[in-house]
Formats: C-alpha cells, structure tokens, sequence
C-alpha cells in the first residue's frame, strides 16, 4: 500500500497516519519501541503498518518468535 494502490481490492484510495491515533508504535521488548505509519484503504479498510526505523527490525528478530511454515 505504500505504492499508492491496495493489494486487496486496487483502489488508489490510500492514506497515511502518522501520530493520528493511539497506535504509533509498537513494543519490541519492555525497554524498547518501533515507531510505525499506518497505511487505510478507504474504499476496502484494509490496513498495513510499517516500521520507519529498518535498524529497529534486528531487535524485532532478537526479542520475537518467528513464525513457523
């Protein structure tokens, strides 16, 4: 969705919320936080989030159980 376009549905209807809501990060560990952007599709509500800050993404490996296939 950062491309402007939802995967789900195609719209263009996309928009970004930085500070717009509770939600504006989220816990790593108890010390640490990853600030996040929300993306909305207006036209389908689906909604991603991203972390801004890549370096945050190795703590997130650390502290995090990773998803088994």
């Amino acid at each position: 969705m950062k491309s402007g376009k939802c995967p789900k549905c195609g719209s263009d209807e996309i928009y970004r919320g930085r500070g717009h809501n509770q939600r504006t990060a989220i816990n790593i560990s108890m010390l640490k936080i990853a600030r996040v952007d929300d993306f909305v599709c207006t036209a389908c509500g689906l909604t991603e989030s991203y972390i801004t800050d890549r370096a945050k993404l190795d703590a997130i490996k650390e502290s995090w159980s990773r998803v088994q296939k």
